[in-house]
Parts: C-alpha cells; structure tokens; sequence
C-alpha cells in the first residue's frame, strides 16, 4: 500500500470515523489487560483447563479485532502513536516536506503538527501552517 499524504481539510474529515476507531483500540486494549490479569484458582482442574482455553480463545479473539483496526488505519496512511492518549498523526506536506497533522482523541478537529523527525512533544500550533499557507 503507498503512502498517503493528507490536506487538512481531508484529516480533519476523517475525525470521526478514526475517533470511533481509537475509542475502539481503547476498549480492546482495556479488555486485553483485564483478561491479561485473571489469576484462575479452583481445585477441580479440569474446570480451570476449560476456563483458561476460554479465556485465551477470548484473547486471541480480542488481539486478532485489535491488529485488525490498526491495520485499517495503517491502510489508509493514519499513525496511531499512542493509544492510550488516543494520539494519532496523519502524513502531509508542507513546503515540499512530509511533516505529521497531530491529533488528539475527543478533540474536534486537529490543532498541532510536527516534522516527522520528531514527536508530541515538539508539535507546533496548526495557525503556523495556515499563516505560512497565507502568505
């Protein structure tokens, strides 16, 4: 699959649909870590075998959705960075450079972006690209 490179206006379209797949990511995510953390203790051992196949069988379930909604985002050129804070960056261009449109999840639209060579925390207000843009 190529590259895609987004215009604002197109990543910020894309919003809801990768808000609902990050909030997604999330629930899996937390499901995973619960399952993760079940500690089975019963004397009948053949009741802890038939629990544990299906708590793993529910795992693998839960992994395979999970890599499955990360894949669909890879597809479509979208970067989830950081699941938890539900942080995610779009390629674009910008003056015959590749940088990153950043969003975070819950917010309406996006506000910062970031060379590619850095991360969230070097993130510029998305003003600097309009202003630029402008002049």
């Amino acid at each position: 699959m190529q590259k895609r490179y987004f215009t604002l206006d197109e990543a910020e379209n894309l919003i809801p649909k990768v808000n609902k797949s990050v909030s997604k990511l999330r629930d899996i995510a937390k499901a995973i870590n619960l399952l993760g953390s079940i500690e089975l203790s019963s004397e009948d051992n053949y009741s802890n075998v038939i629990t544990e196949i299906r708590i793993n069988k529910t795992y693998h379930k839960l992994n395979y959705l999970f890599f499955k909604e990360i894949s669909f985002l890879l597809n479509n050129s979208i970067i989830i960075k950081d699941i938890k804070e539900g942080i995610v960056d779009f390629y674009s261009i910008f003056e015959g450079r590749e940088i990153f449109l950043c969003w975070k999840a819950e917010e309406k639209d996006i506000k910062y972006w970031h060379e590619i060579s850095t991360g969230f925390a070097a993130r510029k207000p998305i003003a600097l690209l309009r202003d630029k843009s402008n002049n």
